[in-house]
């Protein structure tokens, strides 16, 4: 069996059980009442199932989303490819939240959360040549307001403290005191803990209605290290000479496996290196302002294709 599948574990047991109807759904988020579920599937359709059992319900099959967040006012939020929308979760058209600019340059809304009272909703905002240190945490009034920047970050949720809590690239968690009525920051960010798992377009982490704090660590700082894993689990370092300098965002080996395409951020910049194997130099094949990642190799290994903003 290939895929992935959701779980759930309740507190007072300790072992979990597969929701059915969740096959290769991926960053999934609750109901208010909790006792339904959103989900993403394929980075383009939005479903929605009971907990209490039955088939999940599509609401929509064009989105461009890596999750999306269930407001108290009945509406799911999510990422499209024009900005930021919400729909009904009993189904219905989407209706636009916020737009991106092209004129700004702006290439993501994502990872949207909704405001008590469904008063607001704030968003990670990406735009071309940045790297993920200069992402902006943004908040918009709903319905119809304007979106202003509050604090730069990666991720960022609101938390009924009066705090929100703000993900860093290097995987430092912030609260900063915020007026969800306002929708302004009303103090200094407080440094409340290092070393959460993260990186731009992974994050795990969550906050209850009571304040009750989920996450998971193994920080995104320093450098990481390209390894071989052999069958019967032991590891060994690709090249004990290479240091990356920064953080392998990804690896692909050459059809030949003489060779190692790897996705480096280094900084605000994510570059497309290739490495020669056993021992040989790495070079830097890409350029730019732009994020260049996931490199693979064609099938003769003469190139390597990429994503780039």
């Amino acid at each position: 069996e290939t895929g992935t599948r959701f779980w759930v574990r309740d507190h007072d047991k300790l072992r979990p059980t597969p929701i059915p109807g969740t096959e290769n759904g991926v960053s999934p988020f609750f109901s208010p009442d909790g006792r339904q579920l959103a989900f993403i599937m394929n980075g383009r359709t939005v479903r929605v199932l009971s907990l209490e059992g039955g088939p999940p319900l599509t609401l929509s099959d064009s989105i461009n989303s890596s999750g999306g967040d269930w407001g108290s006012d009945g509406y799911i939020y999510i990422e499209v490819d024009s900005g930021l929308a919400r729909i009904r979760a009993t189904g219905g058209p989407l209706e636009p939240v916020y737009k991106l600019s092209a004129a700004r340059k702006e290439i993501g809304a994502e990872w949207p959360n909704v405001l008590p009272g469904g008063n607001g909703v704030i968003f990670r905002l990406r735009r071309a040549g940045q790297g993920p240190a200069e992402y902006d945490i943004m908040a918009v009034k709903i319905p119809g307001g304007e979106a202003h920047a509050l604090v730069r970050g990666i991720y960022a949720r609101y938390a009924t403290s009066g705090h929100l809590l703000v993900v860093t690239v290097d995987g430092k968690l912030l609260a900063v005191p915020f007026d969800a009525k306002k929708l302004a920051v009303t103090g200094p960010p407080v440094a409340m803990m290092e070393g959460l798992r993260s990186g731009p377009f992974e994050v795990n982490l969550a906050v209850s209605a009571n304040g009750t704090l989920v996450y998971a660590t193994g920080g995104s700082t320093g450098s990481t290290q390209a390894v071989w894993v052999n069958r019967d689990g032991t590891i060994a370092p690709v090249d004990t000479t290479w240091d990356p300098q920064g953080t392998l965002t990804s690896v692909s080996l050459s059809p030949d496996g003489k060779s190692l395409a790897v996705g480096l951020l280094r900084g605000t910049s994510q570059d497309i290196w290739v490495k020669q194997l056993p021992a040989g130099p790495s070079s830097r094949i890409t350029f730019g302002d732009s994020a260049h990642f996931r490199a693979s190799w064609s099938a003769d290994g003469r190139s390597v294709i990429y994503i780039t903003d």
